[in-house]
């Protein structure tokens, strides 16, 4: 890490010394010189490299814990947040494609691949009749190696026959069925929560039972019409935020 040789703050109009000292941590942080968990220096350590008083140290700090871009540990010090990544939820490009585009090491742990019966909510939101199974899988999604999220995905079977010996491991399942059915997702309507990680959740996502988790339910469309997958997707909400952009009806 290479650090940055500072000079000491001198009075603005309009500025006082402790927002110039939170502009210049924040500039700082943003530039990578101090990385996710990093350690800031001490609050003494500041005054002496800036030239300020204790008291503009500890508003500079305070505003920067308030905006979360650092966090204090009670009697170690002040250390930088992590930087979550943003998903898009106002897409149907899906997780793997999106994160494939922006750089990332994508990869997936099977744990279920299977033609079953459906439940009453994958019959309802897929609108299939009495006695239509459907593929059901069960995956973790890893980004750069860290477990992101836990998807649960129904699709027809009528739609994607052979579907469940298709190879699903590190790769987008819509790639998958868009190269091998033709099968386009065109719209999505999607349904939001916030819930707590129970114990198999936590052990597949590795984080405590009761972390925070955001929760995702998606009926998802075909240009025609038809329903073309069920998913209920489990975000850990520590890692990442959800983005979406909305156009506004004028």
């Amino acid at each position: 890490m290479t650090t940055t040789t500072v000079k000491k703050l001198v009075r603005q109009p309009g500025r006082p010394l402790w927002r110039q000292l939170r502009d210049d941590l924040y500039q700082r942080i943003m530039s990578g010189e101090f990385p996710s968990n990093a350690k800031l220096p001490i609050e003494q350590d500041l005054c002496n490299s800036y030239g300020v008083s204790r008291t503009a140290v500890r508003e500079a700090l305070g505003d920067l814990v308030a905006d979360r871009i650092i966090y204090r540990v009670q009697g170690s010090g002040a250390y930088v947040s992590p930087r979550k990544e943003e998903t898009n939820i106002g897409t149907t490009a899906g997780f793997s494609c999106e994160n494939i585009a922006k750089g990332q090491r994508l990869t997936s742990d099977i744990l279920e691949q299977i033609v079953t019966v459906p439940s009453d909510v994958e019959q309802k939101m897929l609108e299939l009749a009495n006695g239509e199974m459907v593929v059901r899988t069960k995956r973790i999604l890893f980004s750069n190696a860290v477990p992101r999220i836990l998807v649960l995905s129904a699709i027809p079977v009528k739609l994607a026959p052979g579907l469940e010996t298709a190879s699903l491991k590190d790769k987008s399942l819509y790639d998958v069925i868009r190269r091998r059915y033709g099968l386009i997702p065109k719209k999505a309507e999607r349904w939001m929560d916030a819930v707590a990680a129970d114990t198999k959740q936590a052990k597949h996502l590795d984080v405590a039972v009761g972390h925070p988790l955001l929760a995702i339910e998606s009926q998802v469309f075909l240009e025609s019409g038809e329903p073309v997958e069920y998913y209920k997707a489990m975000h850990r909400s520590d890692e990442f935020r959800l983005h979406m952009t909305v156009v506004p009806e004028l």
